[in-house]
């Protein structure tokens, strides 16, 4: 064994936490950060994939990074070269390995972009160019469905796109509004997320600047809904929806950019409140921002982001169970927001300051070590015992 190894072996305490808050925050403790010190080509990590080789892909405010557990390459776009990526920003989880197809698709700003492993090269495409509406490139999400047709959400309506005959199908809402003064074409064809249900596979509901909208893959029927809230100088920004999550409780979970989650009802498509992570509910606040994703956690719990920390709310209970979120060297709290968990049970959460990875596996023990009493000593495990009152098993040391 490395004598190093000997110089630092000591007294260690094993702590099983039993309450659920414990459990959660100590899955938060000592996370591995990567940031621009290790490569990236910036702070703001935006998206995050894996592919089947077992790299990570992270998207940024500066360009797209692969990463491979040591070192980093950066792709970044070239004016010069019509197979680069369309743009530096990618946009907020808009980032899908396809396995089947064993390509990365990346929604930027300007456009998707396509990237193929094997050529290291990109192709770009524009689906929400051309459309009804003024020029939009900008692709706010990407997801695949369980028939294997990539559906892209767009600030120019959406669309479906099979990779196979690499061919784009554009739709638009194009309905009536009820002479509605907060709703217009523009804000309702401005696609933020999108969600296949649950239970009925041929249905997507789509987050947009001006509500939510339901469509049918098959029939191609569109229709919208809206937040008719009070007070009415919230209703706007209370349906912008950045975030939908698909709930194996037959409701969706809405996230808004200052006005916290909206809960709607898919079984009787209604509206059923609003939940504020500060508690005001009469007014917009900075606090109660929610960041994409959220994601479902089990049966009755879902990871929710918030300007505050990343959050797991409780659905049977209707309230904030665990936050956690870290302070910049200024002091100033900064939010996580979890794009990726992979099939280690690994949570990959972007931030402003870089990747935060949290591996449950390396959280279960506190080690705490002591200098041996002499050099020619050493600290050898010799018998473990439990503390009956305070629910602490140590191993005992002898040397």
């Amino acid at each position: 064994m490395n004598s190093s190894l000997y110089k630092y072996a000591g007294f260690f305490v094993i702590v099983w936490c039993i309450p659920y808050y414990i459990l959660a925050q100590s899955i938060f403790e000592n996370p591995l950060v990567i940031d621009m010190e290790d490569g990236l080509p910036s702070n703001y990590i935006t998206a995050i994939a894996k592919d089947n080789e077992g790299f990570m892909w992270f998207g940024t405010d500066n360009g797209l990074c692969r990463w491979d557990g040591i070192s980093a390459k950066v792709f970044r776009h070239d004016a010069s070269d019509t197979n680069s990526i369309a743009s530096n920003f990618i946009e907020p989880d808009a980032l899908l390995w396809d396995d089947e197809q064993r390509k990365l698709l990346i929604g930027t700003s300007k456009g998707l972009s396509v990237y193929n492993p094997i050529s290291g090269s990109f192709n770009n495409y524009y689906p929400g160019k051309g459309g009804p509406l003024a020029t939009g490139n900008r692709i706010s999400a990407i997801i695949k469905d369980n028939q294997g047709i990539i559906w892209i959400a767009t600030d120019n309506g959406f669309a479906g796109y099979d990779l196979n005959s690499d061919s784009f199908k554009n739709y638009y809402y194009k309905g009536e509004f009820k002479d509605h003064q907060l709703i217009d074409t523009i804000k309702v064809n401005t696609m933020l997320a999108i969600s296949q249900d649950l239970k009925n596979d041929s249905v997507f509901w789509i987050g947009t600047r001006s509500g939510l909208i339901k469509f049918n893959k098959y029939t191609e029927k569109i229709r919208q809904f809206y937040y008719d809230y009070h007070p009415k100088n919230i209703e706007y920004a209370i349906n912008i929806f950045r975030s939908v999550c698909a709930h194996p409780n037959g409701k969706l979970y809405l996230g808004t950019w200052t006005n916290g989650m909206t809960i709607f009802c898919t079984r009787t498509e209604t509206f059923l409140k609003n939940f504020r992570p500060s508690g005001v509910s009469e007014k917009k606040s900075a606090y109660d921002g929610t960041i994409p994703p959220i994601k479902v956690k089990s049966e009755h719990e879902i990871w929710l982001p918030t300007v505050l920390g990343l959050s797991i709310y409780d659905t049977e209970k209707d309230g904030i169970i665990f936050s956690k979120s870290y302070k910049n060297p200024a002091g100033r709290i900064y939010p996580l927001w979890l794009n990726l968990i992979d099939e280690r049970k690994r949570l990959w959460c972007g931030s402003r300051y870089g990747v935060y990875l949290f591996d449950k596996q390396n959280q279960q023990f506190d080690n705490f070590f002591f200098s041996p009493s002499a050099n020619d000593k050493h600290y050898i495990t010799r018998d473990i015992f439990e503390d009956a009152k305070t629910v602490l098993i140590f191993m005992a040391e002898q040397g």
